[in-house]
């Protein structure tokens, strides 16, 4: 379980828990409830039913490998034999956080999805809970991924890349190549559960099979936010002129 403090204003604190499994919590004036293994037992004000997707990283690392697709894998090689490497920041420092932040919006802009969550990613650096992994090609950065963790469940925030860097093809095969290093990383690392983040074979099927195809197992995974009983009117005008 993780818990990150993400606002902080005079009186009023807002809290996100992640991967809450029971356990003891202070919740605060605003808690949102991320991916929780058991639901609160407490009042709930908004309740989001999500799907994600996880492998056992405790499996064996063969059979971890020869679960992915053959198309995945074939992929991954080629990655290999391009030259592809993988690097690593396990304890990313403030400036590189920020630098991220600025990257991943300038893809999601051109992209039209959603910006990085800043306040989310700082307090995750402040904690050291955020790791930042890369597919290079000598100098050039192909793909980027962004993970947050507590001590044995990692799950991928973000991914994106520079689209003026490479060929997309090259990319394609960096970015499956650079999810099997994370794999076998974060195997080494003693995480027991690697979670791509969530799943939406109506909406998002691509992305959906992709993720799949490592695989890995559909798990339900909902969020909920929990709001003080003194700030439920402020909340409730926030959601309406949202």
């Amino acid at each position: 379980m993780l818990t990150i403090l993400t606002h902080e204003f005079l009186f009023i604190r807002k809290k996100e828990i992640w991967f809450y499994d029971g356990g003891d919590t202070e919740p605060a004036a605003y808690t949102s409830f991320c991916y929780a293994l058991k639901r609160p037992a407490m009042h709930i004000d908004t309740e989001v039913k999500e799907f994600t997707t996880v492998l056992d990283l405790r499996a064996d690392e063969t059979k971890l490998f020869d679960a992915i697709s053959s198309t995945f894998r074939y992929h991954i090689r080629k990655a290999a034999t391009a030259g592809v490497q993988c690097i690593y920041d396990v304890e990313p420092s403030l400036s590189e956080c920020r630098e991220i932040i600025r990257r991943f919006n300038v893809f999601a802009a051109k992209k039209k999805i959603t910006p990085a969550n800043s306040k989310r990613i700082l307090a995750l650096q402040e904690q050291k809970k955020v790791i930042i992994s890369k597919a290079m090609q000598g100098d050039a950065t192909l793909v980027t991924h962004v993970y947050l963790h507590d001590d044995n469940r990692i799950l991928l925030m973000h991914t994106f890349h520079e689209e003026e860097e490479t060929d997309p093809q090259l990319r394609g095969y960096a970015n499956k190549s650079l999810h099997w290093e994370d794999i076998r990383l974060f195997r080494e690392k003693g995480f027991h559960t690697y979670d791509f983040g969530g799943i939406n074979s109506e909406e998002l099927p691509g992305i959906s099979h992709f993720k799949l195809s490592f695989g890995g197992k559909a798990e339900q995974a909902d969020s909920f936010i929990a709001v003080k009983p003194v700030y439920r009117a402020f909340y409730k005008l926030y959601k309406n002129i949202r």
